[in-house]
């Protein structure tokens, strides 16, 4: 596996299968891209995407809500069988021209074949598109294949898609449209052990700066630790009942694990949409109610042996 995050000091490649796009949740329509590139088995699998620095700002500059942050995002194209990522900072690509980005693939990055989705854009202004990419990619001897939207349900699959499906809590659909759950992979954080003395000890993970905000609520979840999946109820928000308001973050209870995993990276996945976030009038009602909460999940996410 190569990793590349600048544009500057390193040796061309040769011959690669490269992937143009942000791939932010590599949904199923970016695996479509991933999978044409991946399917050239003479070449390299590769991709060349970017790192946002500001938050959550898109190129055009809307607050667009990242899917996942850069290393997860990168994990998953690891994870898709690609063997080299190619992401600076998207600063180091926003005032080229169209001759010049051609150039950086056909020579620098050794791309001998390039996919893309159809509404591919850039050069300075995102000025150009796939007609461009084509010609000038071709000039060097370089194919470019760009590959149609994919649909689910009706409606192409895209990531502002997915955006608007978590934060109206439809984390089912969402999972359908990226082919895995949603999920948040990030370290556990020390938290009050309000639960702990609730006799419901709970995982802390903070949503990082320019991320998505799932709807405030309680999810039916499932957390991979080592090989073993454990079901999980996941708080998003800011627990009205106790008072704290501190910054969204997701507070997981697992029924049935015991441990300590402060300061570990821990996936939990999102299944299905329980119940709002709200305000309980004493701490045995929001005892009563996490008790309730584990019976249902119980149901939708038994423990199991970790998927490959």
């Amino acid at each position: 596996m190569k990793l590349l995050t600048t544009l500057q000091g390193f040796s061309p490649l040769s011959g690669c299968a490269v992937a143009l796009g942000y791939f932010d949740g590599v949904h199923r329509g970016h695996r479509a891209v991933l999978d044409a590139a991946l399917a050239r088995k003479d070449l390299v699998p590769a991709v060349f995407t970017f790192s946002l620095s500001k938050g959550g700002l898109s190129p055009t500059g809307k607050q667009d809500g990242r899917l996942y942050p850069d290393g997860q995002r990168i994990r998953l194209l690891l994870d898709c069988g690609i063997r080299t990522v190619i992401i600076p900072p998207f600063a180091e690509i926003a005032s080229m021209e169209k001759e010049e980005f051609a150039q950086l693939l056909c020579i620098q990055l050794g791309a001998r074949a390039v996919f893309c989705g159809e509404d591919y854009r850039f050069s300075r202004g995102a000025a150009a598109g796939v007609d461009e990419l084509v010609s000038l990619c071709g000039g060097y001897g370089v194919s470019v294949t760009a590959l149609p939207p994919v649909w689910y349900a009706g409606e192409r699959v895209s990531s502002t898609r997915v955006r608007a499906l978590l934060r109206s809590g439809d984390v089912d659909l969402a999972g359908r449209l990226l082919g895995r759950p949603y999920t948040l992979d990030m370290l556990v954080e020390t938290g009050q052990q309000l639960g702990r003395r609730l006799g419901f000890p709970t995982i802390n993970q903070s949503f990082l700066p320019g991320m998505v905000m799932p709807r405030y609520g309680v999810y039916a979840t499932r957390a991979r630790i080592g090989d073993t999946v454990f079901p999980g109820v996941t708080s998003v928000g800011v627990r009205p009942t106790v008072g704290d308001h501190l910054s969204p973050r997701a507070e997981t209870y697992l029924p049935g694990f015991s441990g300590d995993l402060y300061g570990c990276r821990i996936s939990t996945e999102f299944l299905h949409y329980l119940r709002d976030e709200i305000r309980f009038e004493s701490l045995d009602a929001l005892k009563a109610q996490i008790a309730e909460d584990s019976r249902r999940v119980l149901s939708i996410a038994e423990p199991s042996p970790a998927e490959n």
